[in-house]
């Protein structure tokens, strides 16, 4: 998941000596192992993915109560698990657990200053650094969007900031790919986006709105450059067939520089391993 050495001990080490005290990270950290045998997996795959379920429905109960009552005590621990519910999330097409994931995010802001002195502190910061401001290649077309008549068809500044800032996120994303190693950042610039994106822009998604879509489609290329990681293996391209096919035709237009990166998408697009038999 991670192949910088600092971050490996904390997977390794930190966290499940840390679930000996806070049984919903070991559930969580079992959770993810055992979706993790699944993704390969052939025969055991359905008792893998019940047996995953199983210890990751177990955790949210704890862990509820945990959130309710974070301290300096506890912060580490939840911090780690809502990373854990975020992995699961993406692994298991679970839109409700991402959401939890940005709540807990929310909660953990408190004692932020406590964080970054344990160590966690290079996991915490590693999308806190300063990020190049150059543009990545590909989104200029998101920016003419902007100021297409599609956009200029949704009256107030509230849509218009909401995809701005949707945008930006996704620059610091891309920024986050081209800087560092894709497999150790992966999930971090994944993150950036998914935790940090504004309430109004989800809204927009959600009633498929044509220019949130097209945004969308930027992210699965974004997902798509991750795709040798098990956990977003086949995402990208399932993400874009389902644009593709919510999207108006005169909207096509503004996918070519995610149908250049992905290649062609049918509608008969597989679903990932990990979590085919939740896909329809």
């Amino acid at each position: 998941m991670n192949h910088r050495p600092e971050h490996q001990q904390i997977w390794r080490d930190t966290f499940p000596t840390m679930g000996f005290s806070h049984p919903f990270v070991l559930h969580g950290i079992l959770a993810i192992s055992a979706l993790h045998l699944a993704a390969p997996a052939d025969s055991a795959k359905e008792a893998l993915l019940s047996r995953a379920s199983a210890h990751h429905n177990v955790a949210l109960s704890s862990f509820s109560a945990a959130l309710a009552q974070i301290s300096k005590d506890n912060c580490m621990a939840v911090f780690g698990f809502s990373g854990l519910t975020s992995l699961y999330a993406l692994a298991t097409i679970s839109v409700q657990h991402e959401a939890l994931h940005r709540g807990s995010l929310a909660v953990i802001k408190l004692h932020w200053d406590h964080l970054v002195t344990t160590e966690l502190k290079g996991m915490l910061l590693i999308g806190q650094r300063e990020r190049s401001k150059a543009p990545v290649p590909g989104l200029e077309d998101l920016d003419r969007l902007l100021t297409s008549e599609f956009a200029q068809e949704e009256e107030g500044a509230v849509f218009r900031d909401a995809c701005a800032e949707a945008i930006n996120l996704l620059q610091q994303a891309f920024n986050e790919l081209h800087e560092a190693e894709a497999d150790s950042i992966a999930l971090t610039s994944v993150h950036i986006w998914l935790t940090t994106i504004p309430e109004r822009f989800i809204s927009l998604l959600a009633s498929r709105h044509p220019v949130a879509l097209v945004i969308l489609a930027y992210l699965a290329t974004l997902l798509h450059l991750h795709d040798e990681q098990w956990w977003l293996r086949g995402w990208g391209r399932l993400l874009m067939r389902d644009v593709q096919t919510a999207l108006p035709a005169e909207m096509n237009i503004w996918l070519r520089w995610p149908r250049e990166t992905i290649g062609s998408v049918t509608p008969s697009e597989p679903c990932p391993i990990a979590a085919s038999t939740l896909c329809s």
